[in-house]
């Protein structure tokens, strides 16, 4: 779901619709892109001032620099996470050691406090994510270790699930709840995002298939088989995966030719979307969450906008 800005016949670059609508509030800003846009079939490289004079692709500028700058001044700020537990840090060293009690004690306690699933999800168990990634970047844990670490996260995870009281979220007017697919992007081994965000959009109502899909045609096979009208594609809530970005965009792509609904909702999430918001542009996905809480409720928006169009 993207609209192409284009210069009569010669079509340019590719922009979210979302993102669209929010430049057009502002007169300028279309303008100007158009304005890129007429120049890119005679001009595909232009000289950098700034690096000796190297070449940078006018869709790389567009994509890098105008798109993520024009969004950040049109769109509304996201909606304000939970605060980070200040026991996460402690909790993400006991979680690497050899002895898991401490760890289990510490959640147990932090997980009967009262706290919702949502602040639970994004206040203690998104920050140790991050924290592991960390501490794995500092040499003070193995990438084994962190795999053991998100296995107990995601035992806590459930028990925080089953524990919280179940209480439905309003919907969309309409019969039928919403059919979401959550899913980690093919290849991702980290699946603590799709685990969150799958108890989440359960406990709003919403009809939920988690799955994990190990390729780009197990992916498509799943939208193409049974109608969803939601994806929800995760990256690694611990490490930023920056270089998975390309094949993120080619599942995306595949999954959209693939589809049985033609406008099938894309939303992506993970610690790289946490950090750079405006990412999803870059995989052709339509928002992005920055924390799980949010998840939900952009997705419900992106319906919203279909419901709204002619």
């Amino acid at each position: 779901m993207s609209t192409a800005l284009s210069s009569g016949a010669q079509t340019a670059v590719d922009l979210p619709s979302e993102l669209m609508d929010s430049l057009y509030r502002d007169p300028v800003s279309p303008t100007v892109l158009a304005g890129l846009a007429a120049r890119a079939a005679a001009t595909r490289h232009f000289n950098s001032l700034s690096d000796g004079g190297a070449n940078l692709s006018l869709d790389t500028l567009v994509h890098d620099v105008v798109v993520p700058r024009l969004a950040q001044r049109h769109s509304p700020s996201p909606a304000a996470s939970p605060p980070i537990d200040s026991h996460a840090e402690e909790l993400a060293r006991l979680l690497v050691a050899v002895e898991p009690a401490c760890a289990s004690t510490l959640m147990d306690t932090l997980r009967a406090d009262g706290r919702s699933l949502g602040t639970f999800f994004a206040g203690l168990i998104e920050p140790v994510a991050r924290a592991l990634g960390e501490m794995w970047q500092a040499d003070d844990c193995t990438e084994a270790q962190v795999t053991v670490a998100l296995s107990r996260l995601q035992i806590a995870l459930r028990s925080a699930e089953r524990d919280s009281p179940s209480v439905l979220l309003p919907l969309l007017a309409s019969s039928m709840p919403p059919a979401v697919l959550v899913a980690p992007s093919p290849h991702e081994q980290h699946m603590l995002g799709s685990a969150m965000a799958s108890a989440l959009f359960a406990r709003a109502g919403w009809d939920v298939s988690c799955e994990y899909p190990d390729s780009d045609a197990a992916l498509s096979g799943l939208v193409h088989d049974r109608w969803f009208d939601v994806l929800n594609l995760s990256l690694s809530s611990v490490f930023t995966r920056e270089h998975r970005l390309p094949q993120m965009a080619a599942s995306i792509r595949s999954a959209h030719a693939h589809s049985r609904n033609p406008a099938l909702v894309v939303i992506v999430d993970g610690r790289l979307f946490h950090e750079r918001p405006w990412a999803y542009a870059k995989v052709g996905a339509d928002a992005s969450s920055c924390s799980v809480t949010e998840v939900v409720a952009t997705a419900q928006r992106q319906l919203n906008r279909l419901v709204r169009q002619p």
